[in-house]
């Protein structure tokens, strides 16, 4: 089976029907991000963004949090949804092209997420006379299950930094929102592919390291709150944590050691460990990055809905 996803005509087609090319120039610029840092509540929702991300990770079973534990597994995930959901076709060949093309990881570790994922039964290749790697694969329900119970939730915590997004958590989604969630996704990866890939931060460094963004949430969860930040200095409860994550405490150190030495983080003493200014900057673009993909999905979302109501 050919691979489809790769023809630009396909993706030109899809993004001439989304439209919204003024919002998307607006708000995904460097002026767009620094309108949402200035938003009153925007500290407020940093927390319950992290809030959020815990939350979805501790419902996930233990195959998905596996699948999602870092950067390069969880844009392995996207990209499978994506191209099963959106294009009705996904292949191993097809992953192994999306890696490439964002620059997230090797061909290997696309290897090693299919194969966890087949001998956790979440994938399965159809049956047929091509390589394997060129046959479709059938995904289990609940990978897209858990994407839109995650969405939901992000959705809901950043409500309050936008109208939209508060009228899109209170309306009921349609049985296509996830593929409207993931088309949207997929045309900010190639219209702005610096947000979505993210420039180049020392907070990649943490996304890469398996349950970083999670350790990420648990210290905004954990801290005191600054005037000036989201928070000032956190007690790491080492053993709590390893098990909040699932992962080792050897791990953990091992993972503290990294975001200390990159300047993300500081030790404060007793255990503590300061927030530097640098992955608070750092963290804050992550988030509006974030927001202003959920903005544009909101849009698209209720007028979809409006348009079935009419």
């Amino acid at each position: 089976m050919s691979d489809v996803l790769t023809s630009e005509k396909v993706y030109s087609h899809i993004f001439l029907y989304l439209g919204d090319e003024d919002f998307i120039n607006q708000e995904f610029c460097e002026a767009g991000f620094s309108r949402v840092r200035r938003l009153p509540r925007f500290n407020d929702s940093v927390v319950k963004y992290a809030h959020s991300r815990l939350d979805t990770f501790a419902a996930f079973d233990a195959d998905i949090r596996w699948l999602t534990k870092d950067i390069a597994r969880t844009a392995i995930y996207y990209a499978a949804l994506v191209r099963d959901c959106v294009f009705g076709v996904a292949t191993v060949a097809g992953l192994w092209q999306s890696a490439k093309r964002d620059r997230v990881c090797s061909r290997g570790r696309v290897m090693a997420w299919v194969d966890r994922a087949m001998k956790l039964g979440l994938i399965q290749v159809t049956p047929g006379h091509e390589a394997w790697t060129q046959r479709r694969l059938i995904l289990d329900p609940r990978l897209g299950d858990a994407i839109a119970m995650r969405v939901r939730s992000d959705v809901a915590a950043l409500a309050d930094l936008d109208p939209e997004l508060r009228a899109a958590g209170e309306i009921a989604w349609p049985d296509d929102a996830l593929k409207i969630f993931l088309s949207t996704l997929l045309e900010l990866a190639f219209r702005k592919p610096e947000i979505v890939s993210g420039t180049p931060m020392p907070i990649t460094q943490l996304m890469h390291i398996e349950a970083g963004m999670e350790f990420l949430a648990y210290l905004i969860i954990q801290g005191e709150r600054g005037e000036t930040q989201v928070i000032d200095d956190v007690r790491v409860a080492m053993s709590d944590c390893a098990q909040l994550l699932g992962v080792s405490r050897a791990h953990l150190y091992r993972l503290l050691d990294t975001v200390t030495a990159a300047g993300l983080l500081a030790p404060a003493g007793d255990h503590r460990v300061a927030i530097t200014p640098l992955l608070y900057e750092n963290l804050a673009w992550v988030v509006t990055a974030n927001l202003q993909l959920y903005r544009l999905f909101a849009r698209r979302l209720i007028r979809r809905v409006q348009g079935a109501n009419r």
